[in-house]
């Protein structure tokens, strides 16, 4: 899924200097946001391993499926299913540069982004696995993007309203908890804001740690 923040202009205020700084900041962190998105759809675009796949699922954008992806009942195949591992691989093997971005440029969406990731991870693994079809895929897929999307926009609100907010817990974020509570609710992750499922592909490991989302 895309997972680069959205930007809320408005939620940077202070004096006259303070806002051409921010500006300034903003644009850059803009700047970056667009360069990976752009490092994403080539990597997607450019990976033969994905041609199994390319018509059954908009693999650049989750927003917008076309009407017949989204009405597919079939389930993957055993080379889709291959196809559908690399496709997360690919995806992962930008996430250090996504985490580096939203560290820098929107650390207040990076819980936001870690369950949003977790969710759809969860929505591949039940495609992966025939719980569901490549329609159902796609329909909870775009959901997710757009609650993504509003949760980022109603958290920049809040800093908005009160900016003191970017310091305390997670909890205290009445959109980050709705959103918490609609993906357990949805068991797309578990209490720990993990996925749900376990991996049934080659996941990443960097020393001890295996990252599958």
């Amino acid at each position: 899924m895309q997972l680069f923040p959205v930007f809320v202009a408005a939620a940077l205020g202070g004096c006259a200097t303070e806002q051409q700084k921010q500006q300034e900041r903003l644009a850059e962190c803009q700047k970056q946001g667009n360069d990976l998105t752009a490092e994403r759809i080539s990597a997607v675009e450019g990976n033969k391993g994905l041609d199994p796949i390319r018509d059954k699922i908009n693999l650049v954008d989750s927003q917008r499926p076309t009407p017949a992806q989204l009405a597919l009942t079939s389930v993957p195949s055993e080379l889709e299913k291959r196809a559908l591992g690399e496709w997360q691989g690919t995806i992962q093997a930008l996430k250090p540069k996504a985490s580096a971005h939203l560290q820098q440029c929107a650390p207040w969406d990076i819980p936001i982004s870690e369950m949003s990731r977790a969710a759809a991870f969860t929505n591949l693994v039940d495609l992966h696995t025939g719980k569901i079809n490549y329609g159902q895929f796609n329909r909870q897929r775009q959901d997710l993007a757009t609650r993504y999307v509003q949760t980022t926009r109603e958290r920049a609100q809040e800093l908005q309203r009160q900016p003191s907010q970017g310091a305390q817990p997670q909890a205290a974020s009445t959109a980050i908890a709705g959103l918490q509570n609609y993906l357990i609710g949805s068991q797309l992750i578990n209490l720990q804001g993990q996925p749900a499922r376990i991996a049934p592909f080659t996941c990443t490991t960097l020393g001890k740690i295996t990252d599958c989302y």
